[in-house]
């Protein structure tokens, strides 16, 4: 990897890293796509595809992993079993890779810190086999590893200062979460509780002005954030970024949704709803007075009519294209 790339790594370019280990002549394929321009930014366009060839050329050289899965001790005793198993067989020298997690790291490590130390595969190979002159006399490695099995508490009893030392520390981890999780949790039920506690005591705004400002402005945002769930719902273009896309629906459906929400809970504080503002606009001479269910029509209009145009649009260029409309998932809804 270069040495300039300052940002963090994708998963292709360590694929491929492991992938050169094992075969020299991988790092060099012609066929791959670049993952970073001539600046070392990264093109994350070619990152799937290029995820796909290291794959490809992964499975045609025919390689295999060790996939040692968690569960504490208990599941490394099993792993180890399984490892001593697959050297009995023959098998475990043919795998190329090593997976392993929680209590599988645990004798996943153990294993690649023998081979590393040992510095001789074969040797560790053979003291792994259970087949032995004497079965009761296990290598040094092994009875190492069953002698301190007890790793976090090697000595227990109730005065053995490993079992406090331990005791000490679930508190201690324990105290340290909340420390963490509870504000996070707490701050955004204190924000609001101060937002409700700001609108309860705003005052009063008897100008319809003010009022009709805020209540079109929850039209408007309304009609933003339902239009472009709408738009893409029924829009035939492919989601090829799913950060872009992430980033269009915070900022044209869920920010609007929010502030939409918010002056419609300003409104609902002082006594009125956007119909209700709409009425009292026109009651200032600017229109006859309508029935009383106009507003509501205009209201529903103002909200709909955009979004529903849209969608129209959108699906009128997709049967212009030939294909059917369908209702699907996209990255964004």
């Amino acid at each position: 990897m270069p040495d300039e790339i300052t940002e963090p790594f994708t998963l292709s370019e360590t694929l491929l890293v492991e992938l050169a280990a094992l075969d020299p002549e991988a790092a060099a394929a012609p066929e791959l796509l670049p993952i970073r321009n001539a600046r070392g930014r990264l093109i994350e366009e070619n990152e799937k595809p290029r995820r796909r060839q290291i794959y490809g050329m992964a499975y045609a050289r025919g390689l295999s992993a060790l996939c040692l899965s968690g569960g504490g001790i208990r599941s490394a005793s099993f792993a180890l079993g399984i490892i001593q198993g697959l050297a009995d067989k023959g098998l475990l020298q043919k795998f190329n890779y090593l997976s392993t997690v929680s209590g599988g790291g645990y004798i996943g490590s153990w294993l690649s810190a023998w081979l590393h130390h040992s510095n001789n595969a074969d040797h560790v190979l053979l003291q792994l086999r259970s087949r032995r002159v004497d079965p009761d006399a296990e290598p040094p490695a092994i009875d190492h590893l069953r002698e301190y099995s007890s790793y976090l508490t090697p000595k227990v009893g109730l005065l053995s200062a490993d079992t406090w030392a331990a005791v000490a520390i679930v508190f201690r981890n324990i105290l340290l979460n909340w420390l963490i999780v509870l504000p996070a949790i707490a701050l955004p039920v204190v924000a609001i509780k101060l937002l409700a506690a700001l609108a309860h005591t705003a005052p009063s705004s008897r100008d319809w002005w003010a009022a009709g400002l805020v209540a079109w402005a929850c039209l408007v945002l309304g009609s933003m954030s339902l239009g472009y769930k709408l738009f893409r719902l029924y829009s035939d273009e492919l989601v090829t970024n799913a950060q872009q896309a992430q980033r269009r629906f915070l900022l044209w459906s869920l920010t609007p949704a929010i502030a939409a929400g918010a002056c419609f809970t300003w409104l609902a504080n002082q006594g009125r709803t956007p119909a209700d503002t709409l009425a009292m606009i026109i009651d200032t001479g600017w229109a006859p007075l309508p029935p009383s269910w106009w507003s509501m029509v205009v209201l529903a209009l103002i909200i709909y009519a955009p979004a529903a145009c849209r969608a129209t649009a959108s699906l009128a260029r997709r049967r212009a294209r030939g294909a059917t409309p369908s209702l699907r998932r996209s990255a964004c809804r």
